[in-house]
């Protein structure tokens, strides 16, 4: 692991990983810790700012254009700032199954742009693998799959 490639990426491009590592670094304390005190507000409130500047600052990244300057990131950015909203509007309205519902459909979308971000010649996987990039996204993608296995079967013996 090196991280030169960030550090000679665009100042956008370093702010964008920089909030996608603190978003996808409070997914856990978000999905495993108790909900509903102050501490899960302010890690809530943290993690919506993370993930909006993260989906906004994705639309000054254009290395694959595909639709014009955009690329299906950018509508999964849409997608994102949509789930956001709804989360904290239905927070305030205290409509918890809809705001989970949101917040669980933008954590998707986290996970599956970062699965994304480490294809081997992606800058994320230059950064975290080096030498080894096919091979990193082998087991990037292997522990994706059994962490979602592991959280399905957790909600569904969560009373």
């Amino acid at each position: 692991m090196h991280i030169t490639p960030l550090m000679n990426a665009p100042i956008i491009v370093q702010a964008h990983v920089i909030c996608a590592v603190i978003a996808l670094g409070l997914v856990p304390v978000m999905l495993f810790r108790r909900k509903g005190d102050r501490l899960h507000e302010i890690i809530g409130r943290v993690w919506v700012l993370a993930m909006g500047l993260t989906a906004i600052t994705s639309f000054g990244i254009m290395d694959i254009r595909l639709i014009g300057p955009f690329s299906p990131i950018h509508g999964l950015s849409l997608l994102t700032l949509y789930s956001l909203i709804g989360a904290v509007l239905q927070a305030r309205a205290g409509k918890i199954d809809a705001h989970k519902s949101h917040i669980l459909g933008a954590m998707g979308g986290l996970v599956g742009a970062g699965v994304f971000t480490v294809l081997p010649g992606r800058l994320m996987s230059q950064i975290l693998f080096s030498s080894f990039e096919v091979g990193g996204f082998v087991v990037i993608l292997t522990l994706g799959i059994v962490a979602l296995v592991i959280w399905r079967n957790r909600s569904r013996h969560t009373i």
